[in-house]
């Protein structure tokens, strides 16, 4: 008879221990926001750039919200009009709020441009392959975009 119990409480005493244990932490931990990642452009192109929710709090609290909003709108009005005005010229465009571009040209230094700075909350980059990054003006590119691809 013991021998029959015995395995029927080890079950049970296992069963109620596992129970009670806490949770395994996980293996992995969690991928950094989307901000955090550098991206990284190793072509001819534009980058629009806005901001991640992050800054976008911290634009918040330092005006006033209603200010940023009327401030949010205009420029995201000012990007789609330069993307549009890059389609319509055929020049590659990418649409990024990642913290941090590395430029890569095909000769020499790469260029970074850390975005954390409240200057860097909305605009315009424009990139040739070959030379330095341009920020271009996000309301009027067309003659940056002329200056730098030749468009």
């Amino acid at each position: 008879m013991l021998r029959f119990l015995l395995p029927g409480f080890l079950v049970l005493a296992l069963a109620s221990e596992a129970q009670i244990r806490p949770a395994a932490k996980p293996a992995a931990k969690p991928a950094p926001p989307l901000s955090a990642k550098q991206l990284v452009i190793k072509e001819p192109c534009a980058v629009l750039y806005w901001p991640d929710e992050a800054k976008i709090e911290r634009l918040k609290k330092k005006g006033n919200e209603e200010g940023f909003y009327t401030v949010a709108d205009d420029n995201m009005y000012y990007v789609a009009q330069s993307r549009e005005y890059l389609k319509k010229h055929k020049i590659k465009s990418i649409d990024s709020h990642a913290g941090t571009f590395r430029f890569v040209p095909v000769a020499g230094p790469a260029f970074v441009l850390d975005r954390r700075a409240d200057k860097y909350s909305w605009g315009l980059i424009l990139f040739d392959g070959r030379h330095a990054p341009r920020e271009a003006d996000l309301v009027e590119p067309a003659a940056d975009v002329k200056a730098v691809f030749k468009k």
